[in-house]
């Protein structure tokens, strides 16, 4: 019993340091000792053989992936060419539709198979410029930059290359495109009640008076003036670039040209490399110290990094747990139709992990033999069941992505976590329960 009260109380306590800013290495690591002792843990085993083996092992991963995109998003926007784009999408949408454009870019890069991990170091920079033109709060196209990045094109379009979507494809033996009706009605539904929501909240924060401010926190993005914008043309083409060149190296476009298929992760380092490197001969002359810009972009990087590393090391001391282990065979108890286990059973996880892509592991790797021996599911409705209710409760305050967006944005999690769960975790579970009555009606 005193092992589940000691999760609760690790993650509760980790939620309300994060709301008071406290260093997140000081509080994973707190909150990973309350949960390790009160789980019958030896106190240095929480660390050499738990949280630090995994933080070691995220960082040698991923440590090149962050750099890279910290220094593309710093070239990006001292050349002037995400001020350029954010200029752009206000003279073709109009200042009163950039909500919907921004969201619609969030979800291009999304659905072409970037990671959140690198779409915010792209986005951002523009972020702010249609921020600082709009005079609306950075709050709201954080909020906006998740509802692009975690809901349509995450879980819920058919063939999404994002790993919420492969990995339930791949653990039940059916395609990311498994679902294709599910998938649509899901997307449309999502797409409809999220972007509402977003209208009213710009609404909402109009009329609170909330504009954007300059609080000099989180990646410095200069002010550029129009004039010394470069071109359109010149400003997009690395970020065409780098979608195309990941797209093609992770898909093997170019095996006829001599160039293998490449795994994902070096493929988007390669991508983010030539890009920054195009944006750079593109604009020459717009930039004035490039070694002092590409020490800033890769220090830009190690926030985020940190952030993002700690809170994986601190899941996994959580997931190595006998409290963990026995609530995981709890929900392999409940009762019900399979659909509907796994709508609670990926939640349940989901508010422990605060990961979609761990949900769906654990959630699949636990219980997808069990389900798919009942003649009552269908495979395909399954994986889009499961992908659906992997982003759910999986958007809470302690989720890892949140910590390094926050870091990147400067913003305040008391500020976003609402706009954040609503926009992502509401939405996606209207979608996912509409999914499920669809599916007891056989329609996939």
């Amino acid at each position: 019993m005193i092992g589940y009260v000691g999760v609760v109380a690790g993650i509760a306590v980790l939620v309300f340091l994060a709301f008071k800013r406290v260093n997140v290495i000081v509080s994973t690591c707190l909150c990973a000792v309350i949960i390790g002792l009160t789980n019958q843990m030896p106190f240095w085993s929480i660390f050499t053989d738990y949280y630090l083996p995994s933080a070691g092992t995220w960082v040698s991963q991923y440590f090149l992936l962050f750099v890279c995109s910290g220094i593309y998003a710093r070239v990006l926007s001292e050349s002037g060419s995400a001020a350029a784009i954010a200029y752009k999408i206000i003279d073709a949408f109009g200042k009163e539709r950039v909500i919907l454009a921004t969201a619609l870019l969030v979800m291009a890069l999304t659905y072409g198979g970037l990671s959140g991990f690198v779409s915010i170091f792209l986005v951002w920079p523009i972020c702010v410029g249609l921020a600082r033109e709009t005079q609306k709060p950075k709050v709201l196209f954080l909020a906006v930059f998740y509802f692009g990045f975690l809901t349509l094109a995450y879980a819920a379009l058919p063939g999404s290359p994002q790993l919420s979507n492969v990995l339930a494809a791949q653990m039940l033996g059916t395609t990311p495109t498994a679902a294709p009706i599910l998938s649509l009605v899901a997307s449309v539904i999502i797409f409809v009640l999220g972007y509402a929501y977003l209208i009213r909240l710009d609404r909402s924060y109009t009329r609170q008076g909330k504009v954007f401010e300059e609080n000099g926190k989180g990646i410095d993005i200069p002010l550029i003036a129009r004039a010394a914008c470069p071109p359109f043309a010149a400003a997009v083409a690395p970020m065409v670039i780098l979608l195309l060149l990941f797209m093609g190296l992770s898909n093997g476009w170019f095996s006829p040209f001599g160039l293998p298929r490449t795994e994902t992760l070096p493929a988007i380092i390669s991508a983010l490399l030539a890009a920054s490197f195009v944006c750079v001969l593109l604009n020459y002359k717009k930039i004035k110290e490039i070694p002092a810009m590409l020490s800033k972009g890769a220090q830009d990087a190690i926030s985020p990094l940190v952030s993002l590393f700690t809170m994986v090391a601190f899941s996994e001391v959580v997931s190595a747990t006998p409290a963990f282990a026995s609530f995981v065979t709890w929900v392999h108890n409940i009762p019900g139709h399979p659909y509907f286990q796994v709508a609670v059973a990926a939640n349940a996880i989901g508010v422990v992990t605060a990961s979609a892509s761990t949900t769906v592991q654990i959630t699949l790797n636990a219980f997808a033999q069990h389900w798919l021996a009942s003649s009552q599911v269908n495979p395909e409705a399954l994986t889009r069941i499961v992908a659906l209710a992997s982003v759910g409760l999986s958007c809470g305050p302690h989720a890892g992505g949140m910590f390094a967006n926050l870091a990147v944005s400067g913003e305040n999690l008391k500020d976003i976590f609402v706009p954040y769960f609503i926009a992502c975790g509401v939405v996606s579970t209207i979608a996912l329960l509409v999914t499920i009555g669809l599916a007891l009606l056989g329609i996939v």
